[in-house]
């Protein structure tokens, strides 16, 4: 099964659009620490879409910076969302 590793803290510009469209056949992409929201003319590009992981407990910790407001709070219990 090939794979892509796409370093890309703006996924939305024309240049990497204009790449992944080029790619032959990728049917999911999964997103770990983005730091903003996705658009749906990117999501489209992918036969399954995107998987998102997210370090926190949403909608209680959104953002960048929510392991370290868990352990702030003393949370007993971190989550990772999928």
């Amino acid at each position: 099964m090939p794979y892509l590793y796409l370093y890309a803290p703006r996924i939305s510009t024309q240049e990497k659009v204009a790449f992944i469209k080029n790619l032959e056949s990728m049917d999911i992409a999964i997103s770990v620490n983005h730091t903003s929201i996705v658009e749906d003319c990117i999501i489209d590009l992918f036969s399954y879409g995107i998987l998102n992981i997210h370090g926190g407990d949403l909608p209680r910790y959104r953002g960048n910076t929510c392991q370290a407001w868990a352990i702030i709070n003393a949370e007993k219990n971190r989550f990772m969302c999928a």
